[in-house]
């Protein structure tokens, strides 16, 4: 198994080129967070599909169209590579591979000591800059505000809006107001 995590070695491409491990000797290459990109120098994702973290997703697709970059997951196993996303895909993306090789009970286990959880849902849009809101007393708004949230380069009317969560313009308007001192 070859383990790459580090950044500055992304900076190196003649190094990363170098650090190509005999294939046929290696089981799993395993790249975490922007370890993808000296996977990716090292010309050993060709016909996979990686995952990086989201930040560096504009950098990898410029600098490799011509690999395949899943922008969502947190960890993915495309055959003899295993690629995950930030530090903590990567620490997922480690008991994924622990679960593979010892079994679930081992990285639950593992992940206990680790005060994990054994296995996370979802993918890394879960982890932008927009935190969850749910400070509305009402479920409707706080639905209408996470649909918001998911949807903020379409265009939305007050109508619209207050519609959808069955409301009128006046009653949907109270929702937003300062409150009075």
């Amino acid at each position: 198994m070859s383990l790459v995590a580090l950044w500055a070695m992304c900076q190196m491409p003649n190094f990363a080129k170098n650090c190509k491990p005999p294939t046929h000797k290696v089981k799993k290459i395993i790249g975490l967070c922007y370890g993808t990109f000296v996977l990716a120098f090292a010309d050993i994702v060709q016909g996979k599909t990686v995952v990086a973290h989201w930040a560096g997703e504009r950098a990898f697709k410029e600098k490799f169209p011509h690999i395949q970059l899943d922008g969502n997951r947190l960890y993915i196993d495309d055959g003899n590579i295993l690629t995950s996303a930030g530090a903590f895909a990567g620490l997922d993306c480690c008991l994924y591979f622990i679960r593979t090789l010892y079994g679930t009970k081992v990285a639950n286990e593992l992940a206990r000591h680790l005060v994990s959880a054994p296995h996370r849902e979802g993918g890394q849009a879960q982890f932008n800059a927009i935190s969850p809101i749910s400070h509305a007393k009402d479920e409707k708004i706080n639905e209408l505000l996470q649909f918001l949230s998911g949807n903020l380069a379409d265009n939305h009317k007050l109508d619209d809006l207050a519609n959808r969560v069955h409301l009128s313009k006046r009653s949907f308007n109270c929702y937003f107001k300062p409150p009075r001192k």
